[in-house]
């Protein structure tokens, strides 16, 4: 700082002193008697379920919030003009509204004074409402579109079981025709056997001649028979490996709709509407350093002005003297 000011300040020091302390205890006043300011905080879970085995929300909350200030707003601001009877100037107060997305929620969050935290309160109560009806149809009609395929899953494997229990029973008649077939074989088998030993040791043995084709035609058609019941039994064993195969994709597909279905969960308001007063401590502090430093500088221009006016007076008062000086000579000289 300049000498000169140094010396204007002490020349003019008691002008200095009541204009800085009149000027800094105005502005102390008020700003220790500003209301105080509360934060009315509240936040909403968005609806989510299974999506690729990750749990995502239902609807992107960005998106949500968006909606929030853009609409929702609009709509709790006339039904609280409706419902509370509030005036113009009251709505015009609740104009300090946030919805911001933090992972799968959606904050609200609102600034006031002493006062006004009970309509903020209804405000964003009435938001979130909006919020979580919009979402609840389509997490009733997620969750019944899940019931129905759980449903709908069960009764197929149940239809899966009883075609199984019918081809199992198949293949055990099968295999008991199966395994008799095999016995009838041997029996003719060995018979035929027999009969060719027998039929070495004679001659000219017509009637022997004949029964040995009988048998071979019978053996033949047994085998027959012996290789359809093998062809049967091999297709029931496909068809009962494809059945089974079928009854573990349904069953794993009702195992994950049964996850998703204990997974999902509708938008619901996590943290209801409450106010939190706003630090001011080191707010009011700084503004109270700011308005000491202004009221130096408003009693350092008091003084300036007052200096420069008193300058001026003594100016315009000893240029009076000067020519008053310099006219009585001139009168004297006349006479």
């Amino acid at each position: 700082m300049d000498a000169s000011i140094y010396r204007l300040v002490w020349n003019w020091r008691g002008m200095f002193v009541v204009a800085a302390t009149v000027a800094f205890l105005s502005s102390a006043t008020i700003i220790l008697n500003v209301p105080s300011s509360y934060t009315v905080k509240s936040s909403i879970e968005i609806a989510s379920t299974l999506v690729e085995g990750r749990l995502q929300p239902i609807e992107a909350p960005d998106q949500v919030a968006k909606r929030a200030t853009d609409r929702y707003f609009l709509s709790a601001l006339q039904k609280l003009e409706t419902t509370q009877g509030l005036s113009s100037s009251e709505l015009m107060n609740l104009q300090s509204l946030k919805a911001e997305a933090i992972g799968p929620e959606v904050i609200l969050s609102s600034v006031t004074t002493s006062g006004g935290e009970g309509n903020y309160k209804l405000l964003q109560k009435d938001i979130a409402n909006q919020i979580v009806e919009s979402h609840a149809g389509l997490y009733q009609s997620k969750r019944q579109r899940l019931f129905i395929k759980i449903s709908s899953g069960k009764r197929s494997v149940q239809n899966l079981e009883q075609q199984l229990n019918t081809i199992n029973e198949e293949l055990a008649s099968l295999k008991e025709r199966a395994a008799s077939q095999d016995n009838s074989l041997q029996i003719m088998l060995n018979d035929f056997r027999e009969r060719i030993n027998a039929a070495t040791g004679e001659k000219n043995n017509v009637s022997g001649e004949a029964e040995i084709r009988e048998l071979r035609e019978r053996i033949a058609s047994a085998e027959t028979l012996r290789r359809d019941s093998d062809a049967a039994i091999a297709r029931l064993y496909n068809a009962q490996s494809e059945l089974r195969s079928i009854r573990e994709e349904q069953s794993l597909n009702i195992e994950n709709s049964e996850l998703e279905l204990s997974m999902i969960t509708p938008s619901r308001v996590t943290f209801a509407p409450s106010k939190s007063p706003v630090p001011a401590g080191a707010r009011k502090t700084l503004l109270l350093v700011s308005a000491l430093i202004s009221s130096l500088v408003f009693a350092l221009i008091i003084v300036f002005i007052f200096d420069q006016t008193t300058r001026g007076r003594a100016k315009v008062l000893m240029e009076a003297q000067k020519e008053s000086a310099q006219g009585e000579p001139a009168e004297r000289r006349v006479e």
